[in-house]
Order: structure tokens, then sequence, then C-alpha cells
């Protein structure tokens, strides 16, 4: 099974419209005048993007799709890569990599921040995340992030 990963490009291009003041509110949260945009550290970018791809003796560490979008969750939220809007960016990183593998997360926008949040302040495993996500996740055909994650990630 052939797996589409997330590209640094496409990732910053999430970071950023989340970041974006008119996208930055989710339910009851509120946005803030003065967010900074973009990575704070590297290396804490780098872990969080690879992680999911991660193996030991030849075999995958998180070996199917939910998995790793747990995985990505897990890392860009607690890694904390970028200066602001982590948590954000991690939602809609793993909410985007589940879309472009065929499957979307269910739920609204309050139930999925609230359990991004939990995912940090509980210091959340994978397996944990899994659990909590597993009842989001539905099958989907269709993919409006595809063509996008396709123009991102052309071979120059």
């Amino acid at each position: 099974m052939h797996i589409e990963y997330l590209s640094t490009e496409f990732v910053l291009f999430i970071h950023m419209v989340v970041i974006d003041e008119e996208f930055c509110e989710y339910g009851n949260q509120f946005k803030y005048d003065e967010e900074m945009r973009g990575i704070k550290d590297i290396n804490l970018f780098k872990s969080a993007l690879l992680e999911p791809k991660q193996t030991f003796e030849n075999k995958d560490l998180y070996p199917d799709i939910i998995s790793k979008a747990a995985c990505y969750l897990r890392s860009f939220s607690m890694n904390h890569p970028f200066f602001d809007g982590n948590k954000r960016t991690a939602l809609i990183s793993a909410m985007a990599f589940l879309e472009m593998n065929g499957y979307k997360i269910t739920g609204n926008n309050e139930e999925l921040y609230q359990l991004t949040k939990k995912v940090v302040e509980n210091k959340m495993s994978v397996e944990q995340i899994i659990d909590k996500i597993k009842p989001y996740i539905r099958i989907s055909k269709y993919s409006k992030l595809k063509l996008l994650f396709t123009i991102f990630n052309k071979k120059k």
C-alpha cells in the first residue's frame, strides 16, 4: 500500500493557514493579535515530520495510517516546533494526512480541539491517541486535499 506522507512545504502551508487571523478561532477558543509565525526549532520540526516513517529492524514503528496520523498529532503538538499554533497545526496536519490516504476525521471543531489539548496536557502516547481518535475516523473516497498536496509535492 502506498502511503502519502506530509511534506515540509505542506505542513508549513498548513501552519500559515491555521495561524492566519481569519482561521484561528476554534469554537469558543480565541485568536491572538500578535501570533508569531514559523518554525521555532527546525530539529523539533524535522523530528515531528519524520517520526511516522520510523522503522526498527525494517518494520514500521507505526504500521498503519491511523497510528501514523496519531503520531503526527502527538509529535507536532508536543514537540512545539512552531512559535505558536502547534496544536492547531498538529490537528490539521493529522486530518490532512488521513484525508490524503483515504480517511477523514468527523467531529466538530470544539471536540477535536479539546482532544488535541488533552494530547498535550496528558502527554498521551500514540496508542492512547489512537483509542481517542478512532471513533472520529471514517473511510473516505473523496479527498479535497489530494490536488493541493500534489501541487506542493511536484518533483522539481
